[in-house]
């Protein structure tokens, strides 16, 4: 239950609505109560907003859960919490069932009037949030991307995606961190201006089970809204679980969104590159293989012959 003034409601998102819906005069605040909220809000950290599966602030500790990025974030300059109205970014992560009109609206009206959204969603339940993504020209597909040029340290499914220049992923390119998207699918955008990809898949990549429809694939785009806010939408959402949020620059990559969004500087410290970073085709991987489990072995077994039959001579 959420409480403000003389008003409550049984949900955040029906909280967002009536603030959206009513200036905050009509609650009865004197103007120095107002000012004093105001520079309260000025001074303290950004707040952020989270919908998870239709539960809110998710922090659970199993492997689907977000308990570690939680945790990242309060060693951040961030305030997590469930009165949507306070929050500056709302991450909607996970849905599981669609939102009302009346809550897609209100989150609408949450980014014309200046707020931000990071959208994560998997592609078995696009369907879910492509209704409210549709009214920013998104739209997630419902197939898997499969990429041959992935590192086979991974499955084909599991994506190292390119980075696209933008404040978003510089700190990545600068401090050599690669994020791992663990099963994506095509992001579609309408003909628009205002929608700037992040992430992208390779041109040696395809949809599952039609090798004719080829990347490179969006898999992660930026929205901006004139005069308002900026949605993010990604078409994975299991990078950020507590199972992946730490590998490869997961973490990196949600701190210098967050960072970018609510004008912070992101935190974010350069890294050493390692081998699954790195891009093997399937046949560097088939050589490394012979060499490791054929010829090296069979490099020491024909020594040690050489050498027993030298001293069998002798």
């Amino acid at each position: 239950m959420v409480r403000t003034g003389t008003q409550q409601w049984t949900t955040p998102l029906e909280a967002l609505t009536l603030l959206l819906d009513n200036p905050p005069q009509e609650w009865g605040f004197a103007e120095p109560v107002l000012t004093g909220m105001l520079s309260r809000i000025v001074a303290a950290p950004p707040v952020m907003g989270w919908i998870s599966g239709t539960t809110q602030n998710n922090t659970q500790k199993g492997p689907n859960g977000t308990y570690w990025l939680a945790a990242a974030l309060a060693q951040e300059p961030y305030t997590v919490t469930a009165n949507l109205q306070n929050a500056q970014v709302i991450i909607v992560e996970g849905l599981t069932r669609q939102l009302t009109r009346i809550q897609q609206g209100a989150l609408i009206r949450f980014v014309e009037r200046g707020g931000s959204l990071i959208i994560l969603q998997d592609p078995a339940q696009a369907g879910v949030i492509n209704p409210l993504i549709h009214h920013w020209g998104v739209q997630i597909q419902d197939t898997p991307i499969v990429d041959e040029s992935q590192s086979n340290y991974f499955r084909q499914e599991d994506l190292l995606p390119k980075l696209i220049a933008h404040p978003m992923t510089a700190p990545l390119i600068q401090g050599k961190h690669q994020p791992l998207l663990a099963v994506a699918s095509p992001i579609m955008v309408s003909p628009n201006q205002k929608i700037m990809p992040l992430l992208q898949s390779s041109a040696q990549s395809w949809t599952q089970g039609n090798t004719q429809h080829q990347g490179p694939f969006n898999l992660a785009v930026l929205y901006s809204v004139v005069g308002g806010g900026q949605v993010v939408v990604v078409s994975n959402r299991a990078w950020i679980t507590n199972q992946l949020v730490h590998t490869q620059g997961n973490r990196e990559l949600i701190l210098s969104m967050l960072a970018v969004l609510t004008h912070q500087a992101p935190s974010i410290h350069p890294t050493h590159q390692t081998l699954d970073q790195k891009n093997f085709s399937r046949l560097d991987f088939a050589l490394l293989t012979v060499w490791s489990l054929v010829i090296l072995p069979g490099g020491w077994a024909l020594f040690g012959l050489i050498l027993w039959w030298k001293r069998k001579k002798w």
